[in-house]
């Protein structure tokens, strides 16, 4: 199945919903989504406003010596990625170029940052990405759009496969060097994930 028609499959899967947006001026909107992916804008009053930043985001966690997790900001900065040694990026975002392949090598596992975005369609292909960048000496950069949500999913999945982590250790590991936010239903497959693994570990069905 493409993209395009897995973008349209979750479309179809959307429920209603209801989200409190403030502008950075504090106007407030009601923003509804409804099931058939429409969205309807109410104006909801004023609150107190916030600055933006608008600086990139450029901080990248460093999970083992192989292995780091960040934004798009940096992944699309080449100086930032010479210097961390970077030599693999997985790229779990939608839409988001692969700037350098002239020097690195990337794999692309397109994932909606959605609660029910099944994560484990992209373990076989981004543990084995992983496992190859550090098999050969090199540093693996995951990221995603803004780094706290599907990059750090997968990387808290390889920590619980690959190296026998529950969900809260594999998540603490995560957010010592970077603070991530994996999504609710994310989280609530990590939970079945390691206790899929711990009965495999301990011969269970």
């Amino acid at each position: 199945m493409d993209l395009q028609a897995r973008l349209e499959l979750q479309r179809r899967r959307l429920v209603p919903t209801e989200s409190r947006v403030t502008s950075a001026d504090g106007r407030v909107t009601l923003e509804t989504r409804q099931s058939d992916g429409r969205v309807q804008l109410r104006p909801a009053g004023t609150a107190a406003g916030f600055v933006v930043d608008p600086s990139p985001d450029l901080q990248v966690g460093e999970v083992r010596g192989w292995l780091c997790v960040g934004s798009q900001d940096a992944a699309h900065h080449r100086a930032l990625l010479r210097r961390l040694g970077v030599t693999h990026v997985l790229n779990c975002a939608t839409r988001v170029d692969n700037l350098f392949t002239d020097e690195l090598t990337y794999l692309s596992v397109p994932l909606l940052d959605l609660p029910e975005t099944r994560l484990e369609t992209a373990f076989p292909a981004a543990f084995e990405f992983i496992d190859s960048a550090r098999a050969t000496g090199g540093r693996c950069l995951v990221h995603c759009n803004a780094g706290v949500s599907r990059s750090a999913s997968l990387c808290v999945a390889y920590l619980m496969e690959r190296e026998g982590l529950t969900f809260t250790q594999g998540l603490q590991q995560v957010n010592a060097v970077r603070r991530v936010r994996p999504n609710p239903g994310f989280q609530s497959q990590l939970i079945d994930l390691g206790r899929r693994l711990r009965q495999q570990r301990e011969g269970g069905p």
